[in-house]
């Protein structure tokens, strides 16, 4: 399959919600509070990060459903019949990533796509590898094929990997889920909360006019988001799952996790993540040097320039 195409398959991912007795239901004023209550939990928890790196591996299953509907889409976006139809046939994806992030959205993204047989087996090829950084001004996305290499730089918005619209571990397994939350409550929506026997809490409400959310937190991990679903007119869209680890006292971070989207499923996205690390007092540290080899056609967006790289 082309890289493009992977990328563009592995960007299409979102949701969860374990079914156990409740041991109170809260709604009305009191539900609110307790929702704000648990809300300010999850979000202090996650402040107490102000920087991490970590390496995490996805591995991508497309059911033929959402393979057809793909390759429509991409049909309808222009892309030519013959590259469309790459991913026809192929049912896996599999990229290692490596990502540093601060609490302002800055960061560095370094993406490798592997190649996958048709029942989801590595076969040790690299197909591609993508570096990404945004400095809150300027970014660099330097994109590295086997015959060709390319990079634009100094792009004055971040490019997709470093966008909370980004499929990776801290934002999938919780920073959403914080942010449709507190939108719910600056809305007024009606939120119903549940504090179950084993203490956890169920939270269910809406994010949009047809579209209700349903997130399980537990408290014993600082108030991780362990698992959420999304539902639209009650038909299940998407789940989310995850495990936590405490990597540093009081702050609780996603070691494995995993998304499916409908009930078939369309599609399955598993994440294993590992080498974390938090606060890093020297994170910036070459974070925003990208080494573009040789041959590597430049786009200089600030200057207008194009030009290719040689050797010094």
């Amino acid at each position: 399959m082309k890289p493009i195409i992977k990328i563009i398959l592995s960007f299409m991912f979102c949701i969860s919600i374990f079914n156990c007795c409740f041991a109170m239901v809260v709604m009305g004023a009191e539900g609110t509070n307790l929702a704000k209550f648990v809300l300010d939990k999850m979000i202090e928890n996650r402040n107490k990060v102000e920087n991490f790196k970590c390496a995490y591996e996805k591995l991508s299953y497309y059911s033929e459903k959402e393979r057809q509907a793909t390759y429509e889409d991409l049909l309808k976006a222009g892309l030519p019949q013959e590259q469309a139809e790459e991913g026809l046939n192929q049912a896996y994806s599999f990229q290692t990533e490596l990502l540093a992030l601060d609490n302002k959205d800055c960061g560095r993204l370094e993406m490798i796509v592997k190649e996958v047989d048709t029942i989801g087996n590595l076969t040790g090829k690299i197909e591609t590898k993508r570096i990404t950084t945004w400095d809150g001004k300027n970014s660099i996305d330097y994109r590295e094929e086997p015959k060709s290499s390319y990079a634009d730089i100094g792009a004055t918005e971040p490019s997709l990997p470093v966008t909370k619209r980004y499929s990776q571990p801290w934002r999938t397994f919780g920073g959403n889920f914080c942010d449709y939350l507190k939108s719910a409550l600056e809305r007024n929506e009606k939120v119903n909360i549940e504090k179950q026997k084993d203490g956890k809490y169920r939270i269910e409400f809406l994010y949009s006019e047809d579209t209700k959310m349903v997130g399980l937190i537990d408290p014993n991990q600082g108030y991780s988001m362990i698992s959420r679903k999304t539902y639209s007119q009650e038909r299940l869209q998407g789940t989310y799952k995850a495990q936590f680890e405490q990597v540093k006292p009081g702050i609780w971070f996603p070691v494995s996790g995993e998304y499916i989207s409908g009930t078939d499923p369309l599609s399955k996205q598993t994440m294993t993540v590992k080498e974390i690390k938090i606060n890093d007092p020297n994170f910036y540290d070459g974070l925003y040097k990208v080494d573009f080899k040789e041959g590597t056609r430049v786009t200089d967006m600030i200057s207008g320039l194009h030009y290719v790289v040689s050797e010094q």
